[in-house]
Formats: structure tokens, sequence, C-alpha cells
């Protein structure tokens, strides 16, 4: 299906929905730009999210519950754009996810992040609130300024007989096993 056909058909949906979703999420790759219709997976679309954002924003009512979402791995350039739009009032985005970092090491998580924090500390918008897709590990939500984040991560160490605590990990049961196998919700 073409993009844009996509896009107004999702678009129509959610409007006879009387207005009741509040967030809508904006980058994810089934909303990307491909031509090979044999390949039925999501790809990811560079560049198409904040376009998509745009065209969004332009037909809900609450366009501040829309979310632009950048990616670790997408050009910079996209972020620096969204950092530096402005709506036709003058004011900035209120706020913007950062995503793609599941399955990334600690490593690569923090100098994405790191990354992302410095330009958005140096753009004109340094006081975007900032939600975090797939990432929650503690030191990183402790060294960066993050409004909110979440993960499956609670979930897959319930499915192994434990809890988490800023603390680290704490088993509580033997009924569960580590092995990926395990998990009913891969």
């Amino acid at each position: 299906m073409d993009m844009l056909l996509y896009l107004v058909e999702y678009m129509t949906r959610v409007m006879t929905l009387n207005n009741k979703p509040t967030l809508y999420i904006v980058g994810d790759s089934t909303l990307s730009k491909f031509n090979d219709q044999s390949y039925y997976y999501p790809r990811y679309g560079y560049g198409t999210q904040f376009e998509n954002y745009l065209y969004m924003r332009s037909k809900v009512i609450n366009k501040d519950g829309l979310l632009y979402t950048f990616h670790c791995g997408e050009p910079i350039e996209y972020l620096k754009k969204a950092l530096s739009w402005e709506d036709e009032n003058g004011q900035p985005m209120k706020y913007m996810a950062l995503g793609g970092m599941v399955g990334r090491s600690l490593q690569d998580r923090d100098k994405f992040l790191d990354l992302c924090y410095h330009l958005i500390k140096n753009s004109k918008n340094p006081n975007i609130k900032v939600h975090t897709f797939g990432m929650t590990d503690y030191k990183l939500l402790q060294k960066y300024p993050i409004t909110s984040a979440d993960s499956t991560s609670w979930i897959l160490c319930g499915a192994v007989g434990s809890i988490m605590l800023p603390e680290g990990t704490l088993k509580v049961s033997e009924v569960g096993k580590y092995d990926m196998d395990f998990y009913s919700h891969k």
C-alpha cells in the first residue's frame, strides 16, 4: 500500500475513536516507505518519521499528544531537524521519544543517549521532554534527564522468578529458568 494512503487510512481510523487517544506514536517502522511488496516485515525508513509526524500533526486535535520518535542508527540530521522545528505559533516540540535501543549494548545505548542529549542541550529546544522506548537501564536513567521510559525488562525478570530493584535483580523463585524459550511473549 502506498505510504500516504496507509497514513490517511490510519488517521481516519484514529479520528473515529471520538478523540479518546491522547498519545499517538510516530516513528514506528510500520510507517516507513518501501517498494518491495514481497517483504512483509516492517522496514525502517530513515527520515520518513518526521514527515509523518508533521502530516499527522495537521490532522489531530491534541497536537501535543503526538510523539515524534528518533531511532538509534538514524542519521542525526533528523534529530537536529526535529529539535529546531517550531509550530505555526513559533513554539517548539514539547515531547519526543528516543527508540531503537532494544538489543543494543549498554555502551551503544549510552553513546546514543549521550549524542542525543548533547544535541538537545545545545539546541534551541533544550527543555524538550523525552520518553525512551525499550530502555529502562537504571544507570542510564540516572545519567540522563529522561522524562519517562518503558521496556519489557520487568516482565522478562518476572518470567524467570526475579524482581527488578534499583540495586539489581533479585531472584525470588527457582521456578523460572534462564532460557529464551521460557519467555511466553517473544
